[in-house]
């Protein structure tokens, strides 16, 4: 699998926050995995990845080439594994299919990196996002508040891992 650090070490202000990987997820909770909370905002953590050997990347190779799930398959494993958008997946399937087929072995294949932008998406306080790093989008959550009265402060979150 690919391996995933995001480290973030930015003073806050006004009361000098630290935020790094041992406290992490305590600020910062993952979109696809757990509700917001009344006050959070989506924030979007994006970075420039690559997608190297690892079980992962084996398991997107054989679907390409020796299974008969194919494409369709190796950019679902990749959009939801290797946390990025349905644009990327699909050019990161396309880059290894076009050297799969153009002559490279699977070995080979296996062993070039291909560059991606890696995507992944949080509810926090707002308060706790870095200021000034092209690498993190905020986005405000409309009626969250409305939304969380009328249902009692309960989300619904779709936890089915479907590919």
């Amino acid at each position: 699998m690919i391996e995933e650090k995001v480290l973030i070490e930015e003073s806050n202000v006004d009361n000098d926050l630290i935020i790094d990987e041992g406290n992490f997820s305590q600020y910062f909770r993952d979109a696809s995995k757990f509700p917001p909370q009344k006050g959070d905002v989506l924030v979007c953590y994006r970075a420039n990845a690559d997608f190297v050997y690892g079980d992962l990347k084996k398991d997107v190779v054989d679907s390409l080439s020796n299974s008969t799930f194919g494409a369709n398959t190796s950019i679902q494993i990749i959009r939801k594994l290797a946390k990025t958008n349905e644009k990327e997946a699909v050019l990161l399937t396309k880059r290894i299919c076009e050297d799969l087929y153009g002559g490279m072995t699977e070995d080979e294949v296996l062993a070039k990196p291909y560059s991606y932008l890696f995507e992944m998406f949080f509810f926090a306080k707002k308060e706790n996002i870095p200021i000034d790093d092209k690498h993190w989008e905020c986005m405000a959550i409309n009626n969250l508040e409305e939304y969380l009265k009328k249902t009692g402060g309960c989300i619904e979150t779709n936890s089915d891992d479907k590919m």
